[in-house]
């Protein structure tokens, strides 16, 4: 257990850096709410699918064909 906390701790860090560097980035060129909103949500999602897609391959270790589904 150990090992799996240490690997899927730091992707959750990176995940999180994603989203607040969109959203800020996003403030910080526009100054709008809508904008800051919207690449809240865009960071989100980018984050999530990062972490799933990096959790798969380094932390539970799966086999290839299940990479695909």
């Amino acid at each position: 257990m150990p090992r799996l906390w240490g690997s899927y701790t730091p992707m959750g860090v990176v995940t999180t850096r994603i989203f607040w560097t969109t959203e800020t980035a996003s403030w910080l060129i526009w100054q709008s709410d809508l904008s800051h909103e919207g690449a809240a949500v865009l960071g989100r999602g980018v984050g999530y699918t990062t972490r799933l897609r990096l959790s798969r391959r380094f932390v539970f270790n799966l086999p290839e064909e299940a990479h695909t589904a």
